[in-house]
């Protein structure tokens, strides 16, 4: 139970706005100072000012002792509040935390702790020997469980070895599967290609036969076969005309 007052004080520690610190310990009020604050030094001087108590003593000078050494804090706690180690010396002087004045009340407090711990000791040892009756009535049901544990271990075992089999031909036969869909796939991505390339092919075809139609439309695709026409009636495939025309191109080209 004082360990868990202790405890109790150590969460406020966790203050560290002023306004909290306010709302719980109005007293605070006085540390306040316009250039700062600093939440653990009030504290602590809080739980010094507090209604005498060795627990609320030894957490206040705990706190400041804690903050002194903080070499950042212990020059805005003298800053601020004019406090350093030789006031928090002063200060730790008048409170008698562990209680040297009070020893014969404590060491008489401490032999009636002895006897009552005594006491529960032998009614723990009652329990102990009750509790060791049943521990052997769970040894004895524990064992027969061990056994029949040992057994479904046996059944487990060769259940486990044929379940063994059973998953080296399932990973063979998964195996085999994805090599099939590995070829399958590899086939279908060969037919799109084709498929495609078939596609882009009938494009092609269709945009010359687009071509080939409108030039077959046009006119001077009709004048140059009218030309034509009139070039094989002047000078025929094959004749004396033809031969003696080329000459004359090959004449003139050759200049």
């Amino acid at each position: 139970m004082q360990f868990e007052q202790f405890q109790v004080l150590d969460n406020y520690r966790d203050l560290s706005k002023y306004e909290e610190l306010l709302r719980i310990f109005p007293a605070a009020q006085k540390y306040h100072r316009p250039e700062g604050f600093d939440a653990q030094f009030v504290l602590g001087m809080l739980a010094l000012e507090a209604p005498p108590h060795k627990y609320n003593e030894l957490f206040g000078l705990q706190v400041l002792f804690e903050a002194l050494n903080d070499p950042s804090r212990a020059r805005k706690i003298r800053k601020l509040y004019d406090f350093d180690v030789n006031k928090f010396r002063e200060l730790s002087g008048g409170h008698d935390v562990f209680s040297f004045l009070q020893l014969p009340a404590l060491l008489a407090e401490l032999e009636a702790l002895r006897r009552e711990m005594q006491a529960q000791l032998s009614m723990r040892d009652t329990s102990l020997t009750s509790l060791n009756a049943q521990l052997e009535q769970k040894d004895a049901t524990l064992k027969t469980l061990t056994a029949r544990l040992e057994q479904e271990k046996t059944a487990l075992t060769s259940l486990t070895t044929e379940l063994g089999q059973q998953a080296a031909e399932l990973k063979g036969l998964s195996m085999q599967l994805e090599q099939k869909e590995q070829s399958l796939h590899a086939l279908l991505a060969q037919l799109a290609a084709k498929r495609q390339a078939a596609q882009a092919l009938a494009l092609q075809v269709s945009e010359q036969d687009g071509m080939l139609h409108e030039i077959y439309d046009s006119r001077a695709w009709k004048l140059l076969r009218f030309l034509r026409e009139i070039r094989l009636k002047l000078i025929p495939r094959d004749s004396f005309r033809e031969r003696g025309w080329y000459s004359i191109l090959r004449l003139f080209g050759g200049k």
